[in-house]
């Protein structure tokens, strides 16, 4: 169980070095997606929560939410902090950096 300083919890993380990718799992009972994707951004980038834009500028974290909470397997992608994000239904979470010609600083 990894415990984030934005005080979310993620309860595992792999790297893969060929994807550039880190992956994460969460339990969706404890953590909701919006807040998994915050803390994976955090324990990827090493930075502090609030030097990010809040995740709202992004996507819509209620609707991310409400839209993961599905009985169905529903998967959202989403750029964030120079991350391509990707999120489901099922509590995995991709983080991967953007390629430079996408990054927005």
């Amino acid at each position: 169980m990894i415990t984030t300083p934005s005080g979310y919890q993620l309860t595992s993380e792999t790297y893969l070095p060929e994807l550039d990718t880190h992956r994460f799992e969460y339990d969706e009972a404890q953590t909701p997606p919006s807040m998994a994707v915050v803390a994976a951004l955090t324990e990827t980038t090493r930075r502090n929560p609030t030097a990010f834009a809040p995740i709202q500028t992004h996507i819509d974290a209620s609707a991310l939410d409400t839209l993961l909470s599905s009985e169905e397997f529903v998967e959202v992608e989403f750029s964030m902090a120079d991350h391509d994000v990707t999120v489901d239904s099922d509590g995995g979470l991709d983080i991967a950096p953007l390629p430079a010609e996408e990054s927005n600083g």
